[in-house]
């Protein structure tokens, strides 16, 4: 169960990075759509993350140290993405700023997450 719970929140981030994507190639009706649905993918991935989480725990033993690492590397800084995001929002650029920062790290972590996991 939870590595499908995995798929479904990298499922979710690969739907957020697609808003960036289509902001970058003027793809204006797509870059509309996924800015609507944003908050509501956003939420999902949070909600599937826990789940995620709470699955992970019997059988977290089973798994290099890696795993667990990146895992809890890349999940706090979701959490800090959040955070940050909700709390600069007088300084629009800047939120910007963090939020694309902070989701390249995500990136690398679920890379990381992923490489640890299929080689163990």
């Amino acid at each position: 169960m939870s590595i499908i719970l995995g798929y479904l929140c990298l499922l979710c981030f690969c739907m957020l990075l697609v808003k960036a994507l289509t902001r970058k190639m003027h793809l204006k009706k797509a870059d509309v759509f996924f800015m609507r649905v944003h908050k509501y993918i956003s939420a999902a991935l949070l909600v599937i993350w826990v789940l995620h989480i709470i699955f992970v725990f019997p059988v977290l033993k089973a798994h290099n140290i890696g795993v667990l690492i990146t895992g809890v590397l890349t999940a706090a800084t979701m959490l800090l993405l959040i955070v940050l995001c909700h709390t600069i929002t007088r300084d629009k650029r800047l939120n910007l700023q963090v939020h694309r920062r902070l989701s390249v790290v995500m990136v690398l972590g679920i890379i990381g997450h992923m490489v640890t996991y299929f080689v163990d």
